[in-house]
């Protein structure tokens, strides 16, 4: 509902209005904290599955869940070690930038 909004108020105002400018600010600023709670269950889940074989978002299903995957725990430790391979391949520029250029901006 925020991005439909958001559609529709870049649509019907300009951007020096000042009710524009407030509601693009608020739906950055909630779509931001969102994707940072999102990333944080992320990271601790994959920390959490890796480390002791299960993970919040399957512990709750039957070991029959796992084993109708093909290839079972492996085909799922596998595509943990894909994601965070992912994510370190995102980070890295991004940390070695702000270390070089001592500009920490970057990441934020």
């Amino acid at each position: 509902m925020l991005i439909f909004g958001l559609i529709y108020f870049s649509m019907s105002l300009t951007n020096r209005n000042q009710k524009f400018v407030r509601f693009v600010y608020g739906v950055s600023t909630i779509l931001g904290v969102m994707s940072m709670i999102m990333l944080v269950i992320l990271v601790v889940d994959l920390a959490r599955g890796l480390t002791r074989g299960s993970s919040y978002l399957i512990s709750n299903q039957s070991s029959t869940f796992i084993d109708s995957i093909p290839g079972g725990q492996a085909t799922v430790d596998a595509i943990r070690y894909v994601v965070l391979g992912i994510m370190g391949l995102y980070a890295l520029p991004l940390l070695l930038y702000s270390i070089v250029f001592c500009n920490i901006r970057v990441i934020f």
